[in-house]
């Protein structure tokens, strides 16, 4: 009898040092069109305590810290910066300001703006910022041969500026990542599809991996590296429930690609978890029952999201579970059903069983 015990606790063991279970960060939507404000959250951290024990990394957006975007709504830095030290939490930032450098305070002169509006304040406050996600250059700013966009860059410009962005950065917050996000429905892999979503792509004659291979080589030969890659795809493209221009394309593989191409430079693959609100309008509009209903759709989507990335095989080191939509409706508390918290809490059980596998 005792030797079953044993066996079947070695056998156990083996499976939990083998599984790959994925690092949990979140960020909670703080769009205008929700009525909620990001000071439930923040100045609360009594509503939300389960999530901040089975969670690593708290991701805000940068519009969000600087005030000026109109879609999102503010954050205040001092206060999210003392809660996330009552949570025992690391803060990563979604960074969308790196756009064409003949604009003010763009492509690698970003930097400096970053550091200035956003690091130092938080420094200053005695916080730190782990991450920072830099979000679409990789495509957004590719010059192509049609509807290319104002400024738009080669490969080689794009490299270059990232560097310096990379650069700037370091010299004085040497010790934060900085990652790419990726979007895969950006790209296709061959010729008749090249970038057929994004027009900033459209005709480059570029390919996926000829940009994050340039980037990664610009940056690695200047002791500089990519902190980590994060594929944003919601789970209605995933799954190919939305028409991509009426081009079928396989998520999965591009997902499989990407991540064999991280493992083998030893990069950190994060993948985002979300999904589109299930009814169209406007949330402030709807009435308890569709709002509730709404809520529980999202939250149902990201699970389904989580079991196929599994049965994908794909096997990401983070998963970052965040929302820029509408829903779900409500931040907090987690223990209402429904809300981004408590879903993401039911999300988080759901990973690590899944991937326990």
């Amino acid at each position: 009898m005792k030797k079953i015990f044993l066996i079947l606790f070695l056998c156990v063991s083996v499976i939990n040092i083998y599984a790959k279970i994925p690092r949990i960060a979140f960020g909670p939507p703080t769009t205008a069109a929700r009525e909620s404000d990001p000071s439930e959250f923040v100045d609360h951290p009594e509503l939300w305590s389960e999530l901040a024990k089975n969670a690593e990394l708290f991701l805000a957006i940068d519009g969000e810290l600087l005030g000026k975007h109109s879609w999102l709504k503010p954050m205040n830095i001092t206060n999210i910066v003392n809660t996330l030290k009552k949570q025992n939490l690391r803060m990563g930032i979604e960074f969308s300001g790196f756009g064409s450098p003949q604009k003010e305070n763009q492509g690698a002169k970003a930097a400096k703006h970053l550091v200035e509006n956003i690091l130092d304040k938080i420094y200053a406050e005695g916080g730190s910022v782990q991450t920072i996600h830099l979000d679409g250059p990789d495509y957004r700013m590719l010059k192509g041969m049609h509807k290319t966009p104002e400024s738009g860059l080669t490969l080689e410009e794009l490299a270059q500026e990232l560097l310096v962005f990379y650069q700037d950065v370091h010299k004085k917050y040497p010790d934060i990542k900085i990652g790419l996000i990726v979007d895969p429905k950006a790209w296709d892999y061959d010729e008749d599809t090249a970038g057929f979503l994004r027009y900033y792509t459209q005709k480059s004659g570029l390919y996926l991996e000829d940009v994050i291979n340039t980037i990664y080589d610009k940056l690695n030969k200047a002791d500089e590296k990519i902190g980590f890659i994060e594929l944003d795809c919601p789970y209605p493209y995933y799954i190919k429930k939305r028409s991509l221009d009426h081009v079928d394309f396989d998520c999965p593989d591009i997902f499989r690609r990407l991540q064999k191409w991280s493992n083998e430079r030893k990069l950190p693959f994060m993948v985002v978890v979300n999904t589109e609100p299930k009814f169209p309008g406007d949330i402030k509009t709807f009435d308890d029952e569709k709002r509730i209903a709404t809520d529980i759709a999202y939250r149902e989507d990201c699970l389904e999201y989580i079991s196929k990335l599994h049965a994908d095989g794909i096997r990401p080191d983070w998963i970052l579970l965040e929302s820029w939509y509408s829903t779900p409706t409500k931040n907090v508390p987690e223990t209402e059903e429904g809300t981004f918290f408590h879903t993401t809490n039911e999300c988080i059980k759901h990973i690590r069983k899944v991937f326990a596998k």
